[in-house]
This record gives C-alpha cells, sequence and structure tokens, in this order.
C-alpha cells in the first residue's frame, strides 16, 4: 500500500502533464505563427515527448490526435518530419 505522500505525489505529476499538454492546446490558436505551428506539430506529430507525457498524465496519445485532428482545421498539417524515438 502507498504512503498518502506517495499519492499526493502521483497526483501532482499528473496535474502537471495535463497541463503541459493542455497549454500545447491553447498554443494552437496562438496568433504567432511559430507557436501556433510548434504546438500542431508536437501535438498531431511528435513520436516521442507527446505519447510518453500522455501516459504520464493518464491520458492516451492516439485518441487524444484523433480528437484534436477532428476538432482543428482540415487544412492543418505538421510542418517537419515526426519525431521517432531511436
Amino acid at each position: 500500500m502507498q504512503a498518502p505522500f506517495d499519492d499526493e505525489l502521483l497526483k501532482n505529476e499528473r496535474v502537471l502533464w495535463l497541463t503541459v499538454v493542455e497549454q500545447a492546446m491553447r498554443d494552437t490558436r496562438e496568433t504567432k505563427p511559430s507557436v501556433r505551428q510548434s504546438a500542431i506539430d508536437w501535438l498531431l506529430c511528435d513520436q516521442t515527448d507527446f505519447p510518453q507525457i500522455c501516459e504520464l498524465a493518464g491520458l492516451d496519445s492516439s485518441y487524444l490526435r484523433r480528437r484534436i485532428s477532428h476538432l482543428t482545421q482540415s487544412g492543418i498539417s505538421c510542418r517537419s518530419q515526426p519525431r521517432v524515438s531511436q
């Protein structure tokens, strides 16, 4: 059985990673094109950090990407090649 401190620490870490994903979603509406495109690239194309952060946040990265793609304009695409872990 985990100590209450451990449970609280895990909860706080999850909130931190949820906030990272939430900020990236906000950045897709940013007026500065470079910020907006970086957020889109990370949310929709990154194959390394995004899935790992979603896992830490307790989110299903594949489901989230499908929802984000569905909610965004059809013209949105990745600027660069997806990052893949080696």
